[in-house]
């Protein structure tokens, strides 16, 4: 029967400092990399919200342009028909009085 003493295995088992300063390392290089993906996060959130405000702000410019007296008056003009055009979804509608 092969014994083991308990000096002959603490020998065989990884310094207790060492495994210490890695679990460290790692945890330190893991937190770096979670800070790094929530700034991108944080950044691309950032970036699409300040988009979306930007088209909303030209939206409301196209619609005041759309109403102006510039573009209605040629538009009933050409057409003798339409006397509007509203912006609804990227899409230009055309009304006429019969629309509701």
């Amino acid at each position: 029967m092969m014994s083991t003493t308990f000096l002959e295995l603490q020998d065989t088992l990884p310094d207790l400092d060492e495994l210490i300063a890695r679990l460290r390392d790692k945890r330190q290089e893991l937190a770096q990399e979670c800070r790094k993906k929530t700034a991108v996060l944080l950044a691309k959130i950032l970036v699409k919200d300040e988009l979306e405000v930007i088209r909303g702000q030209e939206d409301l410019k196209i619609q005041e342009v759309l109403g102006s007296k510039e573009i209605l008056r040629p538009l009933q003009e050409i057409t003798g028909h339409y006397n509007g055009i509203q912006l609804e979804q990227d899409q230009l509608i055309l009304a006429d009085p019969y629309s509701s």
